[in-house]
């Protein structure tokens, strides 16, 4: 007689609760108020599982944090480091976790995440927010670079809206008269 394993399609976690297997649920959505800690499986025992997790979470700060422990795997991926054990999933965002039989690797990671390390994009990247702004702050001694140096353009920019501004160009085509106070030097005009 032929034996079937049951396999649970969709489940929701609405605390801190264990995820005992990944048949206990390919896309789990995580609910309630977060934020809240959710412990995995090993992946040592489920070789070439994968499950998605969604944050469906409330609360002042609704992360809900994927958990292994080191004899159990690490989570690896963007973000992560090789010994990573815990991984922060913002409300809003969805991930995918893959089993390759020794460590967790995020596959998939879409929404709202918040990148620790280093965030690479090998393509275009478009930023596009209707009506809002986009900051880029690094804080401390952090600077912003844009390269290459030798081209580029910058369009529709306000610099030193507020504050006195210095810049090093090569040609400045003002396309406005002249308003305010200041001083331009080292040119001819």
């Amino acid at each position: 007689m032929a034996r079937y394993n049951t396999v649970i399609q969709t489940s929701t976690l609405a605390t801190g609760q264990s995820v005992g297997t990944p048949a206990q649920g390919l896309y789990t959505e995580f609910t309630g108020i977060g934020p809240f800690t959710v412990q995995l499986a090993s992946p040592v025992i489920y070789l070439g599982s994968s499950q998605t997790f969604y944050n469906a979470t409330s609360g002042p700060s609704g992360d809900v944090t994927l958990s292994t422990t080191t004899n159990l795997g690490y989570i690896q991926g963007p973000g992560q480091t090789s010994t990573s054990t815990a991984f922060a999933l913002s409300p809003g965002a969805t991930c995918t976790i893959y089993s390759d039989g020794t460590n967790y690797q995020l596959i998939s990671v879409n929404g709202a995440n918040t990148f620790v390390n280093n965030l690479t994009a090998n393509g275009t990247v478009s930023i596009q927010p209707v009506n809002a702004s986009v900051t880029i702050s690094p804080s401390g001694t952090g600077t912003v670079t844009m390269a290459p140096a030798t081209k580029g353009t910058i369009n529709n920019v306000d610099i030193g809206t507020t504050t006195a501004a210095n810049a090093t160009v090569n040609t400045l085509t003002l396309n406005t008269s002249l308003t305010g106070s200041g001083t331009i030097s080292g040119g001819t005009f």
